[in-house]
């Protein structure tokens, strides 16, 4: 019967191609384990509509009670961790499973009843290294959707697809460090120019950050809070810098690199300060900082720039020359040159369409501010770099929450 079982499995698997996924079909498919008398069978799907399951087949289980389980043995291309996404069939009297690849638990817990048979929706069951070269997949009934009909907790299984966590360009995988890197510092005393005397510029709180790679070195800039409750606001936002050599210690610049100053951006700058930042650098080395400026009313996106990531020359907002200073959220579209991240292209989102500023909106209609697809960046001086006029209308119009999130607008160049 094991036999007979895997033999059907490897054919399940080797006809386990959804049509717009071939290229990652599995080659090979066993049991490993099974439920004691629970039956398995390979099902042709024809009166279904084979055509919508991998070359029309799927793996049925037919347990007579919960917990019971079977293990597929997939076998892993190499060492590297992988998305495993998992195609399955739903129909009347089918249950809800719960996944375990190399014994740990999916987050995905697949609900596989429905009024009809037909495929289930891809369920990504996370990402998982593989263990002695394979994977092991176990599928358990553990229950029944209350309107399943029949046998309730049969389940069957289609087919499984093995892609990697993240694309070859992407970065990762990434796993948390048990502590933070930075935490809040009292200690750190800084004499501010707008109130002429020592504030402790980092009490409140660091947070939102952004780094940048030089000489071997991380340099790490982030957003710090104090606290004064004298202020509107409760506190004034400056940016401060760390460095480290191995990415998780790191040793603080002793005061903010950049902060509201007794300076023409006075205005803009305080008394919320600068805050939410991001940095990038082109060829020559130059590093941009674009920061959102709060003055308690208004927010502006503003430019930095820096030979040496210590010294700061502000450049103002960043699209002065559309007439457009409001605007909060910003990114710098960078390329990829050697082992460096150049700068490319800039965007910024600005007000809703019904004038207020999206944020405060709740939701976000659209880079209102994206410059015209922003010319690449080169040949002009640095300052006139960000500052070509914005497009006559936005590249995402009518966006909403769903789509644009409540942060910077996340964006990819293909040069």
């Amino acid at each position: 019967m094991k036999v007979i079982l895997q033999l059907a499995l490897i054919y399940a698997a080797l006809s386990a191609t959804p049509v717009s996924r071939a290229d990652v079909t599995l080659e090979s498919l066993k049991i490993s384990a099974i439920s004691e008398g629970m039956p398995a069978e390979l099902q042709d799907m024809s009166p279904w509509d084979n055509a919508r399951w991998s070359k029309g087949h799927q793996l049925v289980m037919k347990p007579k009670q919960t917990g019971s389980f079977v293990e597929l043995e997939v076998p892993a291309s190499d060492a590297q961790p992988r998305q495993i996404i998992l195609y399955a069939t739903q129909a009347p009297d089918f249950g809800i499973l719960k996944i375990t690849v190399n014994g740990q638990p999916s987050a995905a817990t697949p609900d596989l009843w429905a009024e009809h048979v037909q495929p289930a929706e891809p369920v990504k069951l996370g990402v998982f290294t593989p263990r002695d070269g394979r994977f092991f997949l176990r599928a358990e009934v553990t229950g029944a959707n209350p309107k399943s009909k029949g046998a309730r907790i049969f389940y069957g299984l289609d087919c499984l697809v093995l892609e990697p966590p993240f694309p070859e360009w992407g970065l990762g995988p990434f796993a948390k460090h048990p502590r933070p890197v930075l935490s809040p510092n009292t200690a750190s005393k800084f004499t501010c120019p707008v109130l002429g005397k020592e504030v402790r510029w980092e009490e409140q709180n660091v947070y939102n950050p952004a780094a940048v790679v030089r000489d071997g070195k991380v340099y790490l800039f982030y957003r710090a809070d104090d606290r004064n409750p004298a202020l509107k606001w409760g506190r004034t936002c400056r940016i401060g810098m760390a460095w480290s050599e191995d990415g998780t210690n790191f040793t603080r610049h002793p005061t903010p690199v950049l902060y509201p100053d007794n300076d023409e951006w006075k205005k803009y700058e305080w008394e919320g300060g600068c805050e939410d930042l991001h940095i990038v650098e082109d060829e020559s080395g130059t590093a941009y900082l674009n920061y959102t400026t709060w003055n308690g009313r208004n927010d502006s996106l503003f430019i930095a720039t820096s030979r040496d990531l210590v010294h700061w020359k502000k450049h103002g907002p960043a699209f002065a020359k559309a007439d457009r200073t409001d605007g909060r959220s910003g990114v710098v579209v960078s390329r990829l040159v050697g082992d460096r991240l150049l700068a490319a292209r800039m965007c910024c989102l600005g007000k809703a369409a019904d004038g207020s500023r999206s944020r405060r909106a709740g939701r976000h209609r659209g880079f209102q501010d994206l410059p015209n697809v922003q010319r690449k960046l080169g040949g002009a001086a640095p300052f006139n770099r960000f500052r070509s006029p914005v497009g006559p209308s936005p590249v995402l119009p009518g966006s909403s929450r769903a789509t644009t999130g409540r942060g910077e607008p996340a964006v990819l160049w293909d040069g």
